[in-house]
């Protein structure tokens, strides 16, 4: 950047800026005794804004509002501005809404496991430290270090509600339960290599109903199958017994992945659990987002005399005449949700077909 001249002087700077160097853009409008400075984010980031505790006048906009605004300066005579604070308004902009630096999927190390599992607050989350002795210091702060926090506070919270519950179990709470209605950062709806199962709602997870439990004895089944006896042993740092081994899309995870081969059709079976009325029945429905492929649960009714019951179904998919997509869109969603006959409950999990060429 080149130094302005006098005639800058007491005006406010309009740049388009990126992320990592806006203080040091602000140190330097601020050297310049600029009095103010206007941020347009890249088109990248899209509606995602990140706020800074700066220490001098700034505005953050977004590429569509910065594009408006350079429209302007280009037009007027003399343009002016003013930046004025009234004060923080609420429901102006979409949310919760993922931010363009979240970490999206596919998982290349496990293809067969849809990942993320969830998502939540990480963005401009208003924090404190005591870096030093006994004085805080307050922040605006986003990304895993703020996520991370969130999700374990909701997973101790489910914990004390149900000490007897694995990890697995408070992982399948979160995620059949979870909102599915989030934008990503271009406000298009996101899909769940993006979002996950969802925006995390501690509420509908405390009581989910009905479970997918995952045990010691499966994830050694699954590291067998994945590394091998002797990669299980180094993972687990002991001797393991892989007499018994399972692929990725049959860990008894809360979402499913399939991904059938040609012609040919994939199928896994899941184990729930009931954890919701002892005497209780629930029917399945599938929603696919395409034709391109075709899937069959069986059964399409559960029905549990007691708590902790298990109940196991099938579910298989199938892509239509012409097979797998080569190019494009690789990946089919939907979603597989089974609801109580009352309609209270609504357990939902994530379902994707993948034509990845990834070996699960």
């Amino acid at each position: 950047m080149d130094p302005p001249d006098d005639s800058h002087r007491g005006s406010v700077w309009v740049c388009e800026v990126e992320r990592g160097l806006l203080v040091d853009v602000v140190a330097f409008a601020q050297s310049h005794s600029a009095r103010a400075l206007i941020s347009i984010s890249l088109k990248t980031e899209g509606v995602t804004i990140l706020i800074r505790k700066m220490g001098f006048p700034l505005v953050v906009l977004t590429t569509q509002e910065g594009s408006d605004l350079i429209s302007y300066l280009n037009s007027a005579s003399d343009p002016s501005t003013s930046i004025v604070f009234n004060g923080t308004v609420l429901g102006v902009s979409p949310s919760p809404l993922m931010a363009f630096f979240s970490s999206r999927g596919p998982s290349k190390a496990t293809p067969g496991i849809l990942k993320p599992d969830i998502s939540g607050p990480g963005l401009n989350i208003f924090t404190t430290y005591i870096p030093s002795g006994d004085t805080p210091e307050y922040f605006i702060e986003f990304g895993t270090s703020m996520a991370t926090p969130h999700r374990s506070g909701v997973v101790a919270l489910l914990k004390a509600a149900h000490p007897t519950w694995s990890l697995a179990a408070i992982r399948s709470a979160i995620v059949t339960t979870a909102d599915t209605d989030i934008s990503n950062e271009f406000l298009e709806p996101a899909l769940y290599f993006t979002k996950g199962a969802g925006h995390i709602n501690p509420n509908k997870a405390v009581d989910p109903a009905l479970i997918y439990d995952i045990t010691d004895n499966d994830y050694v089944s699954y590291i067998c199958g994945k590394f091998g006896e002797e990669g299980a042993r180094n993972i687990a740092r002991e001797v393991v017994d892989c007499s018994k081994s399972v692929l990725e899309e049959e860990l008894n995870y809360p979402s499913i992945l399939l991904a059938p081969k040609g012609s040919a059709t994939a199928k896994v079976t899941r184990m729930i659990t009931n954890v919701g009325l002892a005497r209780s029945s629930y029917t399945v429905s599938l929603t696919i987002s395409e034709t391109s492929v075709s899937a069959t649960i069986t059964p399409k009714t559960l029905t549990f005399t007691e708590l902790n019951e298990k109940k196991s179904f099938t579910v298989s998919a199938e892509w239509s005449a012409g097979g797998p997509p080569t190019s494009g869109n690789l990946f089919v969603e939907g979603k597989l949700t089974w609801t109580s006959d009352d309609g209270i409950y609504v357990v939902t999990s994530p379902f994707v077909v993948s034509a990845l060429e990834y070996s699960f």
